[in-house]
């Protein structure tokens, strides 16, 4: 069943009435310093008032990664009784809770302290295990509960991760259907018709040039929401997370191995959407008799050298990345040209998806209207931080998606790391 979602005023008052229906025996309730002072507190104070049994976990210490020593931190203080997680924060706190609650069998309700990200109602749950990425099948809430007043009181660059993540979609979703038509992956017309007019919704809060009003918050939540729910409901992230998720994803590998101070995930994804609008405007300019000439002679590197490269690329995780690519790893002759004569075949169709993607330059006018970051640099990332994102990050899902059809088509990534 999908989740129970409420986005408005007086949150607490709804969560309030959906926990008296439902008569949970005992609530376990965790947050962050900062959450809990957001919208932690009043929870804690009205459920105290109606003596019900809760236990309060605030994951404070320093940086709130969803890692193994949060995860433990939180296992740490579960017993056999039953319970109910509320889950007060972002994108960080929801999952670490999601992933506890899987494990011990329990049910959780999110609370959304801040319109970041569109992970709220999805099923999987974003972990950092060994300082590696890795999304681990976990559960939906039973509920979401947003207060709108909350929400609008969230810092600014939290808010423009939001419009980040949501405006990613232009080219997640162009990756879905490049791989569906490329390389047969499985599609959904109707969840991508979904996930289409979430989008809508929060591109036509930046035509009304007010993206920051509670109305505009309002739609960019329940856009948020409902992308998180079209990946529930397909069952996996393709509907949402492409090669933007995929850059974002393998930045953040680097950063965690070097020690370096995160980056919230939506400002990384619009960067990301950014450079990948970049190769798809590339490629709306190539003819089909262009394509068929740079693919003749284009031959996948020897296994030996793909691997090394992995190895480079990833390092302690690289053996996971590898059983996982095996797919195009073990591609046999007659797969290349098999695959070679569909590119060809199809480019009408591929220059039809990529026509879908904004050019960069129009998306990142979109994402400077709510200063959300749209070059490296403004993230805090060097021209070499880019150069191996754009090399490594296409093996970072067993999918073929533009990045993949750019390394194919000899597409050159020299100005996008310039820019």
């Amino acid at each position: 069943m999908p989740p129970v979602v409420y986005v408005g005023s007086d949150a607490v008052e709804h969560l309030l009435r959906f926990c008296e229906s439902r008569r949970f025996p005992r609530y376990t309730l965790v947050a962050d310093h900062n959450t809990y002072a957001a919208m932690g507190a009043r929870i804690a104070d009205v459920w105290a008032h109606r003596a019900w049994t809760t236990d309060v976990a605030l994951l404070n210490g320093g940086e709130v990664i969803a890692d193994e020593h949060r995860i433990m931190q939180l296992l740490m203080r579960a017993d056999h009784a039953n319970r109910v997680y509320l889950a007060v924060g972002s994108g960080t706190i929801t999952d670490i809770v999601r992933f506890v609650s899987f494990v011990t069998r329990d049910q959780f309700i999110s609370v959304p302290t801040a319109p970041s990200v569109d992970g709220y109602t999805s099923t999987g749950a974003a972990l950092t295990i060994g300082k590696s990425k890795h999304t681990v099948p976990a559960h939906a809430p039973l509920a979401v509960f947003a207060d709108l007043d909350t929400l609008c009181a969230a810092p600014p660059a939290m808010i423009a991760a939001g419009y980040g993540d949501m405006l990613g979609k232009y080219t997640s979703l162009a990756d879905w259907e490049l791989g569906h038509v490329v390389w047969g992956e499985a599609y959904s017309e109707p969840i991508a018709r979904r996930v289409r007019t979430a989008l809508e919704t929060c591109r036509e809060s930046l035509r009304q040039g007010a993206p920051f009003s509670r109305e505009a918050i309002r739609g960019l939540t329940a856009s948020l929401i409902e992308s998180g729910q079209c990946i529930a409901d397909f069952g996996s992230s393709e509907a949402a997370s492409g090669s933007e998720h995929h850059l974002s994803h393998y930045w953040e590998m680097l950063l965690l191995r070097e020690n370096r101070p995160p980056l919230l995930h939506g400002a990384k994804v619009a960067v990301g959407a950014v450079v990948v609008a970049g190769i798809y405007d590339r490629l709306r300019r190539l003819t089909r008799t262009q394509v068929a000439t740079r693919l003749r002679d284009a031959a996948p590197p020897a296994r030996d050298e793909e691997i090394a490269a992995i190895r480079r690329g990833f390092g302690d995780d690289a053996e996971r990345i590898i059983a996982r690519h095996s797919t195009f790893l073990d591609m046999m002759p007659s797969d290349v040209d098999r695959l070679k004569h569909t590119i060809t075949d199809v480019w009408a169709r591929i220059q039809d998806i990529a026509s879908t993607v904004p050019a960069p330059g129009a998306l990142a006018e979109m994402l400077r209207r709510v200063h959300a970051p749209v070059t490296p640099d403004e993230l805090g990332l060097d021209r070499r931080d880019l150069s191996r994102a754009l090399t490594y990050a296409s093996y970072m899902r067993n999918r073929f998606t533009v990045l993949k059809l750019a390394r194919w088509l000899g597409v050159p990534t020299d100005a996008l790391i310039a820019h």
